[in-house]
């Protein structure tokens, strides 16, 4: 398997923006503004404590992870929070996420990060199944937001 996982730069954005509308169908959100996808990619991309981690295939962009870094009082350090996750769906059963994922996991463990943790919609089955496949515990937290 010819594979190499990178961080995105500035160039890569025309591909993150399709790959993540992708996602945004996949889960079915009709808010999909490029404008705003454009501007939180930059800002990914220009700090120091957020991550767009691409994975290529035959040295076509198949994937996506981001990763924003939190501080976790509970764990007493840093954790990441995985963002959008996205493979498109032409890369699948290929171990294309497992990939990801492990790379991440890497990334966050040189950096001392204490846990990573993620968010996923409910009706999800498939990715309930790869996050839970790849090691990723269910909680019983409730996840709330409010628009500002």
């Amino acid at each position: 398997m010819n594979i190499n996982i990178r961080q995105a730069n500035k160039k890569d954005m025309p591909i993150l923006t399709i790959l993540h509308l992708k996602l945004l169908h996949l889960e079915g959100i009709k808010e999909n503004n490029e404008e705003n996808i454009s501007w939180a990619f930059q800002k990914i991309i220009n700090s120091k404590n957020s991550y767009i981690f691409l994975i290529e295939y035959s040295k076509n962009i198949a994937g996506m992870c981001t990763l924003q870094t939190l501080i976790s009082s509970v764990e007493g350090g840093v954790s990441g929070l995985i963002e959008d996750f996205y493979i498109d769906e032409n890369y699948r059963k290929l171990g294309l996420g497992q990939s990801l994922v492990k790379k991440v996991e890497e990334f966050c463990k040189k950096k001392n990060y204490k846990r990573i943790q993620l968010l996923c919609r409910s009706n999800n089955i498939n990715a309930i199944k790869f996050y839970e496949k790849i090691g990723f515990n269910r909680t019983d937290m409730i996840f709330f937001y409010k628009r500002l």
